[in-house]
Parts: structure tokens; sequence; C-alpha cells
């Protein structure tokens, strides 16, 4: 069962929640989604302290005004820790822009990642053209609302197997899409459209990483991101079958399989 915690930060309400004790393993949540895409893992998980947020803007999480630098969100998560009293290295698990979060978060306070998780993600920065078609998401999202990017996300999000076969896995997408704030999905595409590049920063990872990809992801192909896992130097590349950007919830099997391997890995 997962406790909530409401924490302060900027005026705003943040939500995060616990389950399990032992060595934590934070998970952040892709976008326009929120902590619930993780259950599977939580559930399936034991001999850990398991704490989920919702950034800011999704979810229970509040959201502020503007553009959301991915540095604001990794800033968020050490105020969450540091309010959850969690001091010790973590594992950071995270998905698409939670990936995206990760290399601030790491940067920001080097030694505070002891393993690494980044599924079905990217290193390199949006072209000019992608970042301009964010920024005109974010508008439409403020003139018209969170409606506006539900369909096609969903389309980009789900292998075409999931989405003929899993309406539930689907519709609980669906229900997490909705639940996002207009200012919090704005803000998060303004500032993933300015995330800088971090391919240089690859090989000078030094923690034990596992990367994961969906097989039919559509946003994030498993040739780049093998390519990429190729560059940091200790680490596993794990191909998920049957799944395509949300490879937690598409096939909760053979990745729960993956992340316990990792995380009792000596």
């Amino acid at each position: 069962m997962l406790n909530q915690r409401t924490i302060e930060i900027d005026g705003l309400k943040l939500a995060a929640f616990e389950s399990g004790s032992g060595p934590t393993v934070l998970f952040v949540h892709g976008y326009p989604l929120n902590h619930a895409m993780w259950r599977e893992q939580i559930e399936a998980l034991s001999g850990f302290r398991m704490v989920a947020v919702d950034l800011r803007g999704f979810g229970a999480s509040e959201a502020s005004l503007g553009a959301t630098p991915m540095s604001r969100f990794a800033a968020d998560l050490h105020e969450t820790l540091d309010a959850l009293k969690i001091s010790e290295p973590i594992v950071y698990v995270g998905l698409s822009m939670g990936g995206y979060v990760a290399w601030p978060f790491m940067e920001q306070r080097p030694g505070r990642v002891r393993r690494l998780v980044l599924a079905d993600t990217r290193v390199i920065a949006d072209d000019e053209k992608g970042a301009q078609a964010r920024r005109e998401t974010a508008q439409n999202v403020l003139d018209r609302g969170v409606e506006v990017v539900e369909e096609s996300m969903i389309e980009k999000l789900f292998s075409p197997t999931t989405r003929k076969e899993n309406a539930a896995v689907v519709e609980a997408a669906r229900a997490m899409i909705r639940q996002a704030r207009p200012a919090g999905v704005a803000g998060a595409l303004l500032g993933m459209a300015d995330r800088p590049d971090v391919s240089d920063r690859l090989s000078s990872l030094s923690i034990p990483t596992l990367v994961i990809a969906g097989a039919d992801d559509a946003i994030s192909s498993p040739t780049e991101m093998e390519g990429f896992a190729r560059a940091i130097p200790d680490s596993e590349f794990v191909r998920v079958e049957r799944a395509g950007h949300m490879t937690p919830m598409e096939n909760p099997e053979q990745f729960n399989a993956a992340l316990t391997r990792f995380l009792k890995k000596k």
C-alpha cells in the first residue's frame, strides 16, 4: 500500500508516495503521466523503500506557471527526498522525461545516485523542428486543455499490440493524462524543448546503469538506446518485447525481472 505525503516546495504542494523499507528506489514518471504508471513495479518489488512522485503539474501535484526546466524537476526531487529524510545514495529509475531529469539530478548532488535505470528515453536534445513542435503543443494545451494531447500521446506511448489487446492499460494511461494540469503539461513541454544534449556525459558515468527499451518504441528507438548504452562503461541493455514506449505498463513481467536482477546484482 502506498502512503501519500505532501511536500511543499516554492509554495506548491507536491505529492510523493512511499511503500516498503530498505534501500531507496526512486521512480520518476514520464510525460504526461504520473506516479501510477509504476504500480506494477511497486507491487512486485520487496526489500526496498520505494518512493514514487508526481512531478509538479502532474497527478496530485500542483503546477507552476511558465516553462519547467528539467533542472527544476530535479531540484524538486532532491527537496522531496530531504523532506522524507532520505540521505543515503538511492537507485534512480526514470522513464522518458524521468530519464531527462536524471542528468541534472545527478549533477546537482553528485554521489546521491548509486545505480541508475534509464527506460525508454533519449540523451540527445530536440532538433529545432521537434522543439518548435513542443512549443506549439504547449500553447495549444494552455488554450484548449490537456485533451488536445491525449489521442496523439496514446498512439505514441503504446505499441499497436497493446492498443489492440490491452484496453485496461491504455485506459489507465488516459486517466493519468486527464489528471494532468494544463500549466504542468505546457511547462514540461517547454522544459523538454530546451533540455541539453547529454551524449558527452555517457562515457564519464561511473555507476552501474540499466538501459531498457521497448522493442516497438516509436519515441526512443531500441537501436538508439542500445547505442548510447554501449557508451556507458558499466551498463546493461535490455530490450523488452511486446512493448512500445511504456515498457513498465506494457510488459511488466519482463521489465520487473530485469529491474529486480539489476537491483540485486552485486
